[in-house]
């Protein structure tokens, strides 16, 4: 029996990594040889002049081929029939139909995974907030990821392995093309994953793609410094869009351009960092069991912050908590609901907009997966998300869930 890596692997040839034509055009197929079986005999009616080019020209053998050589270098290949394929890429909206991966995947199964991102060419402020960051989340047992960017990526890298803990690599480029050099190998201890390699032909995908891989993969992460251009702002817009957790370093020099990404992030409601405890905090409210800290007094409410007692001042240990009082006649979320009217006129929104209405008909969703489903960017889903609901088309919920009033 064939390899199901050979069929994923022949797809990938025809149509390129990280190209959504997979799953959109196989999305009533059984597996992957039926895939392929569909579109040799010529029963896939939508495909482009070039995809049909493509899909007569390139062969099997050639996917055989590849895969052996990858084997022969040490490269394992997962596709998406794979046991071992990570489940958090199973779901998102445009998951790489095949992973390159040099290092040990148990580190994505057992360990909270903890991203880092930021600007090429930090300042010695951000160097010093990363470094320290990381190595204390180092020591409570969590994994550090990064796309292996020169700056915030690298340095982060770079003091995990000083820290003698493993760290994750989502290379952007072909895998077999890595070279550590000076830097921490990733695949040493830890796990270096890629969508392509040289041997495919293929041009490399958007750095953007390489992003949703690591914010899927991530349980949070963490942005240390970037300016409104800065290209790590779209990785913190996927973050957000899967619902992860987005912790932002507070701005060196608020007048200074070089932080005014982080402002922008904290001020649409991104978690500001002080500590590894924030990150710590938060993590451990999902997975318990997956942080290495004590928790014995437990965690009692989302105002609980008992947890910081090192860091509260002296004054606050006299200090009895009170209730928050509901505002008179707010009434409950229910109760608003049912004021609300219960068929909306549509008739005044675009084309996009009224697609995006017609899909949360259907039930609450992610805004990542709304992104794919509408085919557009996720920056501007996200803008079109927040004006269909200060308009009242929608409300969002916990873990950047939107669905209809």
């Amino acid at each position: 029996m064939m390899d199901p890596c050979v069929y994923w692997l022949w797809l990938v040839l025809v149509f390129g990594p990280a190209e959504q034509r997979i799953w959109i055009l196989g999305r009533d197929m059984g597996n992957a040889q039926e895939f392929y079986e569909a579109l040799k005999s010529g029963r896939v009616p939508q495909l482009t002049a070039r995809e049909s080019e493509r899909a007569a020209g390139v062969s099997l053998e050639a996917a055989e081929k590849l895969l052996e050589q990858c084997r022969e270098e040490g490269t394992e290949v997962l596709c998406y029939e794979s046991e071992d394929y990570p489940d958090k890429l199973r779901q998102i909206a445009n998951p790489p139909a095949v992973l390159f991966v040099r290092g040990s995947l148990g580190l994505l199964r057992n360990r909270s995974v903890i991203g880092f991102a930021g600007t090429r060419s930090p300042s010695e402020y951000s160097r010093k907030a990363a470094a320290y960051l990381v190595k204390r989340l180092c020591e409570k047992g969590c994994v550090i990821a990064t796309g292996l960017s020169d700056g915030i990526d690298l340095l982060s890298s770079n003091t995990a392995a000083e820290s003698g803990s493993p760290s994750v690599g989502i290379y952007g480029l072909a895998i077999d093309q890595f070279e550590a050099g000076d830097n921490a190998d990733p695949a040493k201890g830890g796990l270096l994953i890629s969508e392509t390699h040289s041997a495919m032909g293929c041009p490399r995908p958007k750095f953007s793609y390489r992003n949703r891989i690591i914010t899927a993969l991530c349980d949070a992460v963490v942005f240390v410094e970037g300016s409104l251009s800065s290209r790590g702002l779209e990785l913190c817009m996927q973050c957000i869009a899967k619902g992860r957790l987005l912790f932002v370093v507070p701005p060196h020099d608020i007048t200074d351009r070089r932080y005014k990404g982080q402002s922008w992030l904290i001020r649409r409601g991104c978690r500001p960092v002080f500590s590894e405890k924030d990150v710590l905090y938060h993590i451990s409210r999902l997975e318990l069991d997956r942080v290495g800290f004590d928790t014995a007094d437990g965690l009692a409410d989302a105002e609980d912050y008992s947890f910081f007692v090192d860091e509260v001042p002296h004054f606050d240990k006299e200090r009895k908590r009170t209730a928050a009082k509901p505002a008179r006649g707010s009434g409950s979320f229910e109760t608003k609901k049912d004021s609300m009217r219960a068929e909306q006129d549509i008739s005044q929104l675009d084309e996009t907009d009224a697609g995006i209405y017609a899909l949360l008909k259907n039930g609450p969703m992610l805004a990542d997966e709304i992104s794919a489903r509408i085919d557009t960017d996720i920056a501007e889903t996200l803008s079109r998300l927040t004006m269909l609901e200060l308009d009242g088309y929608i409300i969002s919920y916990p873990g950047n869930r939107f669905g209809i009033v």
